[in-house]
């Protein structure tokens, strides 16, 4: 009988610690689940066209923007051939696009060639002290990507900034990097 004991307790000592922390692996799942992701209002979608000039302190590369770590803040080009280079972003003064660029509709995406576009006449949008982390590539074989501006522009601003993009795509024409990691970035709203 003293034996059952001992193995009770012994049992009784490692079950107990075990569901404790099985319960507070459940209830930070659950907390992870519910933090909010960016939400859909803070975010722009926006076109990368296809052709790319690079440069840097020493020089230029040209190519398609084929991939934005914003966390090991490195840029990733890719040539025609298949040749990538990731650069890193404190070396970059800016990204220069030009040429076609794929512009999302409900059918899919659609190309439209570098001299079809049609600027409207809102104008380019200069957005200023863009954190790195604010802008994500979702698509990088089509140039499609998101940028999160409630913290660069006012309320105000970004509901009419969401107004035209509903209706007007958003095309980069020029990204510039600055040191203390942020960017600046210029887009176009073209009529599709």
């Amino acid at each position: 009988m003293k034996v059952f004991f001992k193995v009770l307790v012994v049992a009784l000592l490692v079950f107990i610690p075990g569901l404790a922390g099985y319960a507070q692996t459940q209830i930070k799942q659950r907390n992870i689940a519910q933090a909010p992701a960016a939400r859909a209002e803070d975010t722009i979608t926006i076109s990368l066209p296809q052709s790319a000039l690079v440069r840097t302190a020493r020089d230029s590369m040209s190519g398609r923007v084929s991939g934005f770590d914003s966390q090991g803040r490195k840029l990733t080009l890719s040539a025609e051939n298949g040749f990538s280079q990731s650069l890193a972003i404190a070396q970059i003064k800016s990204v220069t696009f030009t040429g076609d660029v794929w512009i999302p509709s409900a059918g899919g995406a659609r190309r439209i060639r570098g001299q079809e576009r049609v600027a409207t006449t809102t104008g380019q949008q200069i957005w200023r002290s863009v954190p790195l982390n604010a802008f994500e590539l979702r698509d990088a074989n089509q140039g499609q990507a998101i940028v999160r501006l409630r913290t660069v522009v006012s309320g105000d601003e970004l509901e009419d900034i969401r107004n035209v993009a509903a209706t007007t795509p958003y095309v980069v024409d020029e990204i510039s990097f600055e040191s203390s990691g942020k960017m600046t970035i210029k887009a176009t709203p073209y009529s599709p």
